[in-house]
């Protein structure tokens, strides 16, 4: 249901013609993945360095490609 309702206030955002700012938190990470990250062997060898996917989400590395 916290997926749903993330994805129902993204679209409502976008769809906006003023492009509101929000900001949104979550106690539950699984909210904000709509996604699914794409394993490759760059974040295999990054996990192998100790970054977590958190760290490599900001950094763009864990996004679907």
């Amino acid at each position: 249901m916290a997926r749903a309702t993330a994805e129902l206030f993204c679209q409502a955002i976008f769809a906006n013609p003023h492009q509101p700012i929000a900001f949104l938190t979550t106690h539950n990470p699984l909210v904000l993945t709509i996604n699914r990250v794409t394993v490759t062997a760059e974040l295999l060898e990054k996990g192998k360095q100790g970054m977590v996917l958190s760290d490599l989400w900001v950094m763009g590395l864990a996004c679907s490609r």
